[in-house]
């Protein structure tokens, strides 16, 4: 059968009637990496997880997946590998490609390292062999100090591109940032902004100053940047813009990350960071209130649409030349988002409360360490909750009319497809399943526990409350029989 007629029975044949495992043989993306050798750094990160996730299990085709793992003493890189692809989040992947273990190498690199810390053979493998590149290492949190920011996000892409400029095959080279990489800007488009410092400029002052001048100076080196993240995304991408002129690169900026949306299963998450602090936050009855700017629309975008869109990318890349890649818009206000974190919208957990008494009644446990990071992430997202920006996506818009009916539904990564209500709404699950360890077959008992220590709460909280008014009545009291003490003489010598 030739292409033409394949075309034209699919037309007739819509993607929807067919079974599972079928519409790899429709797909322009997946036919694109037939045969493909990839190298993946971030592989155990949160996006990393879902993109070597869903190439193993939507990319038959796939050669090999080179991942870049830090050496641990006395643990063999296979076996860490191992370890995390024996995780739950692989059991569809693990189905559909049995050879899984044969397809992912481990890579004995750092990120922080000068050359990556690959050894001379390994790149010298990797440069003959690899024809798609996605840097998706990064350090995501924003309370980082600038020097681990700096070598991670910054330091790693330079040396990664200096790798990339000697892959003879190169197809596709993908950069993963943020949408808030330009923060201080209102509007933002697909297009490189200078940043306040370059890469040299700015790894030059790593190498004379230390970690305290370093802090000191931080507010004078990030300017109108909120942190450390979305300063070093920053300077990455302007290393791209650079470094990487000529190459088939390309830059995706995904928005909020939030839990999956329905794959490989809805809901998973994998680290408590950012929005998912807020839903941990009130599902654990730690959060009760969120500062926000009610009239500002959250941008937020489910994990496996950020893994589907990044696959995508290096096929457009290769395909269109395309260089930048920004949001699909579709947004949700932050008022709603914090409704959803109220009492009638989450699903209970067997080890939530509430404040103060939970504090006492766990008091020495881990809840306060978890109050700790949670008042943490919320002081960082402030920035983001009480403000908006507009961000333009014409490049993504474009890939996405590009996606044959086939790549549409085998890598979904429009927005606008996705109910973002019933997801935040629903999220705290995933909170439950894969964060907190918790099954739903505690959920009545959890419902009693919640039930009781509410009743708890509020009957310390009148206690207190009637304590502290009888005290501030008694010093009143005392106060003014200290200003008139014949009032009390007078009412001792005249019973």
């Amino acid at each position: 059968m030739t292409p033409e007629e394949e075309a034209r029975e699919l037309e007739e044949f819509p993607v929807d009637w067919l079974p599972p495992g079928e519409l790899q043989r429709w797909s322009e993306v997946a036919d694109f990496y037939d045969g493909a050798s990839i190298l993946l750094t971030g592989a155990t990160g949160f996006i990393g997880t879902l993109i070597l996730e869903k190439l193993l299990r939507s990319c038959p085709g796939v050669s090999t997946v080179y991942v870049l793992i830090r050496d641990k003493k006395g643990v063999p890189l296979r076996e860490r590998l191992h370890s995390h692809l024996e995780k739950p989040i692989f059991s569809n992947a693990r189905q559909a490609c049995p050879d899984y273990l044969r397809k992912v190498v481990p890579i004995a690199g750092d990120c922080t390292q000068p050359g990556l810390g690959i050894s001379p053979a390994d790149a010298t493998m990797l440069t003959s062999k690899v024809s798609v590149v996605f840097h998706a290492a990064a350090a995501v949190r924003f309370d980082a100090d600038l020097r681990t920011a700096t070598l991670t996000n910054v330091a790693s892409t330079c040396e990664v591109i200096a790798l990339v400029k000697r892959m003879t095959n190169l197809k596709a080279f993908v950069y993963m940032s943020t949408a808030y990489s330009n923060a201080p800007r209102d509007e933002i488009d697909e297009e490189f902004y200078p940043p306040a410092l370059n890469a040299e400029e700015l790894l030059k002052l790593l190498n004379i100053m230390g970690d305290e001048q370093l802090a000191q100076l931080l507010p004078l080196i990030l300017g109108d940047w909120p942190n450390t993240y979305t300063f070093t995304k920053a300077v990455a991408e302007d290393v791209i813009c650079t470094h990487a002129a000529g190459l088939p690169a390309s830059v995706i900026r995904p928005s909020i990350v939030m839990a999956t949306n329905k794959e490989p299963v809805a809901f998973w998450l994998g680290n408590m960071y950012g929005p998912s602090a807020i839903v941990a936050g009130g599902a654990l009855g730690i959060l009760h209130s969120v500062i926000t700017d009610e009239g500002a629309m959250a941008d937020a975008v489910p994990a496996d649409m950020v893994a589907n869109a990044t696959i995508a990318c290096a096929w457009d890349t290769c395909s269109n030349n395309k260089y930048m890649y920004g949001k699909a818009q579709h947004l949700l206000p932050y008022r709603k988002f914090a409704a959803f974190n109220s009492a009638d919208h989450i699903q209970t957990l067997a080890n939530m409360g509430r404040l103060p008494v939970k504090i006492c009644y766990d008091c020495g446990n881990r809840l306060w360490n978890v109050y700790s990071r949670v008042h943490g992430v919320m002081q960082a997202l402030e920035k983001f909750t009480t403000r908006e920006w507009t961000f333009k996506d014409d490049n993504m818009v474009g890939m996405l009319g590009r996606l044959g009916e086939a790549d549409r539904k085998l890598f979904p990564c429009d927005i606008v497809d996705v109910d973002l209500e019933w997801h935040h709404k629903n999220c705290v699950r995933g909170l439950r399943l894969y964060i907190l360890n918790e099954s739903f077959d505690n959920l009545e008992a959890a419902k009693k526990k919640y039930f009781w220590l509410t009743v708890l709460h509020y009957t310390v909280v009148t206690i207190m409350s009637s304590l502290l008014l009888l005290m501030l009545w008694r010093i009143l009291g005392a106060q003014i029989g200290l200003r008139h003490p014949h009032w009390c003489t007078t009412a001792q010598a005249n019973p």
